[in-house]
Formats: structure tokens, C-alpha cells, sequence
């Protein structure tokens, strides 16, 4: 009986141990042009993982100095796609690129988040990430993208809360 204990507590401990490896590989922050601090990127990947985690949709911003070639666009689909992100079978997320190489930023979209990430979302980005990118304020951009998004996710549901209670409501009088 010891040994099939002792077996159990050694088998729990290693798998944690797989987990956390994994987990600890898997960054939504990935800096390659170094445009934020290290404090600037903990809170960033403490607010990106908790915002992902609660909406089980995956944001990921990336900074890069060359596009190698590619588009931004072309670039940033590459990269989500590539790096296999993305919640559920749909991969359901959003990827924030800022390049270097021409001054230039894209948003890559998958499952959910093409419909999530509509006309108006996408120019409240532009509006309120955008200028911040032109004063050189890359955590402030970055911050915002995380921000607006999570906002996109919470007021949807508190609609749909909201028009239940009022369709309960009518249905009860």
C-alpha cells in the first residue's frame, strides 16, 4: 500500500512539474524589438493571462524589428497561426502586432475573434492605440489593446444579461 502511495505522490509531482514547464514556454508578451521594460512586461503578461484566461480567448501582443519580407498582416497571421495559439477547436484570438521595420502595426483575428473584432472595435483601437504607438508609448498601446478587448468581451455579456432579464420580466407580466 506504501509503495502505490509513494507511486501516486511521485507521479502527481511530475506531471505538475510538466505543467508548469509548459505553461511557463507559453507567452502572450513577446517583445523581440525590446520596446518595453521587464516590469513593463510582468504586468502585461499578469493582465493579458488573467484577461485570456476569464474570456477563454487568447490576446497576444508581439513587437519585432523586421517583418521578414512579409506584410504586417501577413506577418501577424503568420505568427498566431504558427505558434499555435488560440482557445478551442476555432483557436478563438486576437494578435496586436507592432513592427519596427516600418513604423507599422496589424491585428490578426481567428475564430471568435472575427467576429469580436468588428469595424467599430477595430477603429476604437485604432483611435486610442494608435496615437499612443506615435508618442513612442508602446506600454501604453499595448495596455490599451488589452483594455479595449476585454471591454468587447464583458459588455456583449452584460447585453445579453440584460435583454434575458427584460424578455424573464415581460413574459412574467
Amino acid at each position: 500500500m506504501k509503495k502505490i502511495v509513494v507511486f501516486l505522490i511521485i507521479s502527481i509531482i511530475t506531471i505538475t512539474s510538466c505543467i508548469n514547464v509548459f505553461a511557463a514556454n507559453y507567452s502572450r508578451i513577446v517583445d523581440e524589438a525590446d520596446l518595453l521594460s521587464y516590469d513593463q512586461e510582468q504586468e502585461l503578461e499578469a493582465y493579458i493571462d488573467e484577461v485570456s484566461e476569464k474570456h477563454k480567448f487568447d490576446l497576444v501582443i508581439v513587437t519585432v524589428n523586421s517583418l521578414n519580407g512579409k506584410t504586417s498582416t501577413e506577418f501577424a497571421d503568420d505568427f498566431y497561426d504558427y505558434n499555435d495559439y488560440g482557445f478551442g477547436k476555432d483557436k478563438d484570438g486576437a494578435l496586436l502586432l507592432i513592427s519596427m521595420e516600418d513604423g507599422d502595426w496589424a491585428i490578426s483575428t481567428c475564430g471568435e475573434g472575427i467576429y469580436t473584432y468588428d469595424d467599430s472595435l477595430l477603429d476604437e483601437l485604432e483611435d486610442k492605440c494608435i496615437s499612443k504607438l506615435s508618442d513612442n508609448d508602446y506600454f501604453g498601446a499595448c495596455k490599451s489593446f488589452i483594455s479595449i478587448s476585454e471591454d468587447a468581451f464583458t459588455f456583449p455579456l452584460l447585453s445579453r444579461i440584460i435583454i434575458s432579464l427584460i424578455v424573464v420580466l415581460f413574459i412574467a407580466f
